[in-house]
């Protein structure tokens, strides 16, 4: 007489579990991600402390534009980015800027020695990465991505 169980017959998994290796790397990740930002401020804090300023308490950079050097600053006038470049540039040019907050073409100031300011208010306390495209005429003299580090407050504690 053939012996019939309730009691099913388990079979132990072999193999990886694959169930529990996403779990884990998900954990990871999500762990690595909520590490990522304070570390990401922190870098940027630590350029904008570092960065060179200039006239306009805004971060310098050398560029060249054709065999010559000149020194950009993305500077602030009061909310707003302002864009200065010495040498001169030729007297039709024209800068195009990019970011979060939009896109604008600035024209040298009539009182200052600046591109714009930007329509658009900023904060000058925070950081953007800028697009810039300076122009002259129809002729694209320079175009690069840089940061407009916001104006670094320079705290001291004892």
């Amino acid at each position: 007489m053939p012996h019939f169980s309730d009691e099913p017959n388990l079979i132990q998994p072999t193999g990886i579990n694959y169930r529990l290796l996403l779990a884990i790397l998900a954990g990871l990740l999500m762990i690595g991600a909520a590490a990522s930002f304070p570390l990401y401020e922190n870098w940027q804090e630590d350029q904008a402390h570092d960065a060179v300023r200039g006239d306009f308490q805004g971060a310098t950079y050398e560029i060249r534009i054709g065999d010559q050097t000149h020194r950009l600053e993305l500077g602030w006038a009061d909310n707003h980015l302002a864009v200065a470049v010495t040498p001169a540039l030729p007297p039709d040019s024209t800068i195009h800027i990019a970011g979060s907050f939009g896109e604008e073409d600035l024209t040298l100031h009539e009182g200052f020695p600046i591109y714009g300011p930007s329509l658009a208010p900023l904060d000058p306390y925070k950081h953007y990465k800028i697009k810039l495209k300076i122009q002259s005429g129809d002729e694209t003299l320079w175009s690069g991505k840089r940061w407009a580090w916001g104006i670094h407050v320079h705290a001291h504690h004892h």
